[in-house]
């Protein structure tokens, strides 16, 4: 039978030995695969199509990017990636549950980035994209 001095050590490397594990499968279920994450260049966002599961718009942030990009699944099954800026002053815009609303002076979008009120008197400036591999390629450099 170990004495108390040891009876301590082994309880105290056991414990270590949980807290360790435990940090190592915390670590590992945030680790993200290449099929799933989301990776943004100077001139392309690249999109999996795993990203779009049970959305129908995705806000895409980065702080490499200058604004942030909402990826629409329009409900023929195209894509559709706008630029979440307010033409009338360059403000950002936010999501609604019918499309898009510029906070700062009022003006609102449906999900196609189309003016439903103004003051903006343009849509949303919309970039090209493909759908590819599972992958949608947002093309920035437009």
């Amino acid at each position: 039978m170990p004495d108390r001095r040891e009876f301590i050590r082994q309880s105290c490397a056991a414990c270590a030995g949980a807290i360790a594990f435990a940090i190592l499968a915390e670590l590992e279920s945030c680790k993200t695969t290449e099929s799933t994450a989301i990776s943004v260049s100077k001139n392309q966002v690249t999109v999996p199509l795993k990203q779009m599961e049970g959305k129908n718009t995705l806000l895409i942030k980065s702080a490499s990017l200058d604004y942030d990009i909402a990826l629409v699944k329009k409900p023929d099954g195209n894509y559709l990636a706008l630029q979440m800026i307010c033409p009338h002053r360059h403000n950002p815009v936010e999501v609604t549950e019918t499309g898009f609303y510029c906070p700062s002076h009022g003006s609102e979008f449906d999900t196609e980035g189309t003016v439903l009120k103004g003051p903006a008197a343009t849509p949303l400036k919309k970039f090209p994209l493909v759908v590819e591999k599972k992958l949608i390629l947002i093309s920035l450099s437009a």
